[in-house]
């Protein structure tokens, strides 16, 4: 995984399935977060070392969920936005 990653990031070594499964299971009952504690999470995530705090807030399943969920309160730009790059 270190030559993998070119010795740029740290990370824990935890595979996809786990990743996404101790995400699920930290954050099941975060049910419906408001847009300032959405933010506070994407940028303590984002300050973190390890890649895979990074990965979790961009996790492509849970940003499909997200939208889903909330497209009435999303605007065109932000949906797109959101699901650009999945």
């Amino acid at each position: 995984m270190a030559a993998y990653m070119k010795d740029h990031f740290a990370f824990f070594g935890i595979p996809s399935p786990e990743r996404r499964l101790a995400q699920r299971e930290a954050l099941g009952d975060w049910t419906a977060p408001t847009a300032d504690a959405l933010a506070a999470f994407a940028r303590g995530c984002w300050a973190q070392d390890e890649r895979e705090f990074q990965y979790a807030k961009t996790d492509p399943d849970a940003v499909r969920t997200f939208v889903a969920d909330h497209a009435d309160d999303l605007s065109g730009l932000s949906k797109r936005e959101a699901l650009k790059h999945l």
